[in-house]
């Protein structure tokens, strides 16, 4: 193959600007599928934690606390959704506390407590499963000034999951339409070349058979002056 020939630079180029864009593409795609789950975990959370405190606590003098455990545990099932959820009482003694997650991301008892009194907040710490915990801290307060430390949380393991088969699919998948893409280029300059093949192969022969039979010589007519 000719480098230095029109279809090898056209397709070449084509090639080239065809993977930067599907690269670039690629990248929007995993950045804002990331975002956007990162948000819904965000919400999740947030929504699970503020339900906690507007449905159940708000009632826990009437209710007990037994109740608001049972509640937690039959709607909420952290256990088996791998979240984690803690309700602290002002004198830092635990209402609840979810136990180990099914799928071992993280251990509640080495998740950091949250403080009273602050405004709701968002933080990460590492799991021992590699992973990071996801945390949303809020405080409620009850009818009677009472102060609760709402907390939830979850690993974000499936978010990495995720995101992991997404670079699989497009490290297998962009190279593919790149090879298609390129093998369609040539394809398509081999054909729009054809007219300047034609053109060129048709000059040649004039050039060939001139060089070889000799140019005709043109001699001016004179005249003779009288």
């Amino acid at each position: 193959m000719n480098v230095r020939s029109i279809r090898f630079r056209l397709g070449a180029w084509y090639a080239g600007l065809l993977a930067v864009l599907l690269v670039l593409f690629g990248g929007f795609i995993y950045i804002t599928l990331e975002t956007f789950l990162k948000k819904s975990l965000q919400d999740t959370l947030a929504k699970e934690a503020r339900t906690i405190g507007e449905a159940l606590l708000s009632k826990v003098r009437q209710t007990g606390d037994a109740y608001v455990v049972d509640e937690i545990e039959e709607h909420f099932a952290p256990r088996t959704t791998s979240h984690f959820l803690r309700v602290a009482r002002s004198d830092g003694s635990l209402l609840y506390q979810s136990g180990n997650p099914q799928d071992g991301t993280f251990d509640p008892l080495t998740v950091t407590k949250a403080t009273l009194g602050q405004p709701p907040s968002w933080h990460e710490e590492r799991a021992p499963s590699g992973g990071k915990l996801v945390l949303y801290s809020m405080t409620y307060t009850d009818s009677g000034g009472i102060q609760y430390a709402v907390q939830a949380g979850a690993s974000d393991n499936q978010i990495r999951r995720v995101l992991d088969q997404l670079l699989v699919s497009l490290s297998i998948a962009l190279p593919l339409i790149v090879g298609v893409a390129i093998g369609g280029g040539f394809l398509l300059t081999r054909k729009a070349l054809i007219p300047l093949r034609q053109i060129a192969g048709i000059a040649s022969k004039i050039t060939s058979r001139n060089s070889t039979n000799g140019c005709p010589t043109f001699i001016p007519e004179t005249r003779s002056s009288s």
